[in-house]
């Protein structure tokens, strides 16, 4: 069978969304499907070289879809974008491919609407993929914007409406699945693997924090904050613990680091490639996922940096929100902290260090995040079978 899946995630860099976008695509692959991933990007744009490795052997077509990224009238161009997704051309696309199922990942409206009107007239099962409530103070223009007005629209009244959903949480779940189909829970899932990775080795104790959004309200950057004022009350110097930071970062949150820690205690990595993140995140001994769960973005989706440090046998230091209590236990694969307070975090720091049994922890996530654990499920999901 052939499943297009619609999504605005790019492909001109690896992030969560294409993660995701590859992770159910393999699944599907797994089951025998051909799978066509039409992305966001517009022609003009170049797909990072990391894809070329990431996407080798999986059988799986990633086509351009998307508009331009104009230069003049960029608030304008980024409107269209945001509003269209990967739907430019789409009965063209459509009919080239001749699906028999569809897949759109996130709910934005035009695609939404037009997908949704294909899949009824030629009768084809069509299946939303949500992974993420935007906040809308996040959105351009802000809380009562019209990007914000939309999107609240968009989740509360359309979603729910066409077809049926996955979900990457079962706080998610809760939230959309009151009416309409049951939805199918899917975590993040990964095909990753620690053979090739080799652990460095130092008597401190090692953290890793990662995350696109290290700048200004990102999602990542309070957590951030969170492990650095711990640190810095419980081992300025150094001596006892090492932490990597691995991600884009603004000046504001160097000058936050540098102020509080001395240079041996930790090192600003910046953005790195796929697989060196990957290195970074073996490395260490803990994985730092801090948020806040009054968050509702946060609070609905699912880091899916959790599943791949589980992968990679790196346990999780951090607190519990959206479903992380279904999937981490204390001393078994994390170090859990009891709210993401200083305070909190500091007495977790003085339990270290802890021993964890780290290939434990990577066979037990083998059989929760991977796209062999998922295939059948997905794909009877998606064929409109379960």
């Amino acid at each position: 069978m052939k499943v297009a899946y619609f999504t605005p995630s790019s492909f001109r860099t690896v992030n969560a969304g294409a993660l995701r976008n590859v992770g159910l695509a393999r699944a599907l692959v797994l089951a025998g499907h051909e799978i066509t991933i039409i992305c966001s990007d517009h022609t003009r744009d170049e797909m990072s070289s990391e894809w070329e490795a990431i996407l080798k052997g999986s059988k799986i077509s990633v086509v351009q879809g998307g508009f331009p990224r104009e230069k003049g009238f960029h608030v304008f161009a980024r409107l269209v974008r945001l509003l269209n997704g990967p739907s430019s051309d789409l009965r063209s696309r459509l009919s080239s491919i001749s699906p028999d199922s569809l897949i759109l990942y996130n709910a934005a409206p035009v695609p939404l609407l037009r997908l949704n009107h294909f899949a009824r007239r030629h009768k084809l099962p069509f299946s939303l993929d949500i992974t993420e409530w935007l906040n809308s103070a996040d959105l351009p223009g802000g809380r009562f914007g019209p990007l914000a007005v939309l999107h609240e629209l968009t989740m509360r009244a359309l979603a729910w409406r066409r077809g049926r959903y996955l979900t990457i949480s079962n706080t998610m779940a809760g939230k959309l699945g009151k009416r309409g189909f049951p939805p199918l829970v899917v975590p993040p899932i990964f095909d990753i693997s620690p053979s090739d990775l080799v652990r460095r080795r130092d008597h401190r104790t090692h953290l890793v924090a990662t995350g696109t959004d290290l700048r200004d309200h990102g999602k990542d950057v309070g957590g951030l904050s969170l492990i650095v004022a711990a640190l810095a009350e419980v081992d300025p110097e150094g001596n006892r613990f090492h932490l990597d930071v691995v991600g884009a970062y603004s000046a504001q949150t160097e000058a936050y680091v540098c102020a509080r820690l001395k240079a041996r205690a930790f090192k600003l990595h910046g953005r790195l490639s796929w697989e060196k993140t990957l290195s970074a995140v073996h490395s260490a001994d803990f994985s730092v996922v801090l948020r806040d769960p009054a968050d509702r973005r946060s609070n609905l989706g699912f880091p899916s940096k959790v599943p791949e440090s589980l992968l990679l046998g790196t346990p999780i230091l951090g607190n519990l929100f959206s479903d992380l209590s279904e999937h981490l236990e204390d001393g078994i694969n994390a170090l859990v902290v009891s709210e993401p307070t200083k305070q909190a975090l500091v007495s977790a720091l003085l339990r270290l260090p802890v021993e964890i049994d780290r290939e434990a922890v990577r066979k037990q996530a083998l059989v929760r995040y991977t796209p062999r654990a998922w295939s059948a499920t997905v794909s009877q999901f998606v064929m409109g079978e379960l």
